[in-house]
């Protein structure tokens, strides 16, 4: 067999399969959904502008929102997190800062950081920023989160992140 006989041959049978198809939808996915609701299925609805919002860059993450919040802390006391290798120098600097502090002082500190409406201390900041992933650090992940409105995905229940945003397993 000739190639030219070969391509008339498949030619033949790629034309006379779509003769026998019928015609192609002008929509795959409107076909879809008009089979299904032949059927009596409905396709599920999709909020628009939920689907958007999820995906979002602009999307606060709680994470984000804690390193943030240590971020602004440090800057009370004239730090700066660049300043330190980790956030457990900052936050021994920090304390150090605060030793000589009255309680109304951390008082006044913790209201203008906007502490006292998340329900943590200038202490569980602190102590947050030491040790990532402690029971501070769980505290005011959950109060940031609940004030974004955010949930807990079971994703990041089995993760935990470090100052800097990398994850490791929770423990």
């Amino acid at each position: 067999m000739n190639t030219l006989t070969a391509l008339r041959t498949a030619s033949l049978l790629v034309a006379n399969a779509a003769r026998v198809a019928g015609p192609a939808p002008a929509d795959a996915s409107g076909a879809r959904v008009h089979a299904l609701a032949t059927r009596g299925i409905q396709p599920p609805r999709v909020d628009p502008a939920g689907v958007g919002s999820l995906f979002s860059v602009n999307h606060p993450d709680a994470n984000q929102l804690r390193v943030e919040l240590m971020e602004r802390v440090g800057r009370e006391f004239g730090f700066e997190l660049s300043d330190f290798d980790n956030s457990a120098e900052m936050s021994a600097a920090i304390r150090e800062a605060m030793r000589p502090l009255s309680p109304a002082a951390v008082a006044a500190i913790e209201k203008d950081l906007g502490l006292d409406e998340l329900g943590v201390s200038l202490g569980d900041v602190v102590e947050a920023m030491r040790e990532p992933g402690g029971s501070a650090d769980r505290k005011l992940t959950e109060a940031l989160r609940e004030k974004a409105g955010l949930r807990t995905p079971d994703a990041e229940r089995r993760v935990s992140f470090d100052e800097i945003g990398r994850y490791h397993p929770a423990h």
